[in-house]
């Protein structure tokens, strides 16, 4: 069982729907988040096969970037 605080649910569903907005504004979209990248943040990501949910989490650790990982040739 989890425990739900209500003030958190409602901080992050209001979140959520503004991924919504942005993400149905700019359609190419996959993530989102209101500030840095950082830790303790709230980040969205298009998610589901019709790309209409958003999995919503906090940032937990801190991020990392793997710069130029995706090769520039990849489909």
């Amino acid at each position: 069982m989890r425990q739900i605080h209500i003030p958190t649910a409602l901080e992050e569903f209001e979140f959520a729907k503004r991924a919504a907005k942005k993400f149905e504004e700019k359609p190419d979209l996959v993530t989102y988040t209101d500030e840095d990248i950082k830790e303790d943040e709230l980040f969205a990501v298009k998610w589901g096969l019709g790309n209409d949910c958003i999995l919503v989490f906090k940032i937990g650790d801190e991020p990392r970037i793997y710069a130029q990982i995706i090769a520039k040739n990849s489909a």
